[in-house]
């Protein structure tokens, strides 16, 4: 039985933005109930030009189920629609992770937006069947409502 074993959030926090405004967008990606009670773990890195950036993450096993239901919630058809005609690009088979990146203002705005640029909330859904190939993912997506 193919689960959800694993929900891990990476967000970069450029210098030019308010750190404390990109954690509030990646917190409305959580439920409600569980945005005051994760931990973020923050890094600090230089760019190619020195210029600083944090690198905010998290990973969360339990209730990992529960988040990924949350999102699917939230996304509306549109993009589940795109997200079902590229989900070959987006789950890899060998790692059974499926790779997601959402608007980071949107975000903030407490709206779930499927953004493909690179200034992103980058999520990545980890499943927990050794034997989670791209179609019995598909199968499990379907019956979850997230993708045709």
């Amino acid at each position: 039985m193919i689960r959800v074993s694993s929900v891990e959030y990476l967000v970069y926090c450029h210098a030019t933005e308010d750190c404390s405004k990109v954690l509030e967008a990646v917190k409305k990606l959580l439920p409600p109930d569980m945005r005051d009670t994760v931990v973020f773990k923050q890094q600090k890195l230089r760019g190619y030009y020195g210029n600083p950036i944090t690198v905010i993450s998290l990973k969360i096993v339990e209730n990992a189920e529960k988040i990924f239901d949350y999102l699917i919630s939230r996304i509306n058809d549109i993009d589940k629609a795109i997200i079902s005609s590229t989900i070959d690009l987006r789950y890899d088979s060998r790692l059974r992770k499926l790779y997601l990146r959402f608007d980071k203002q949107e975000a903030y705005r407490g709206n779930v937006v499927l953004q493909d640029s690179d200034d992103v909330i980058k999520i990545i859904i980890s499943f927990s069947n050794h034997y989670s190939k791209l179609n019995s993912v598909k199968e499990y997506l379907r019956n979850k409502g997230f993708i045709r």
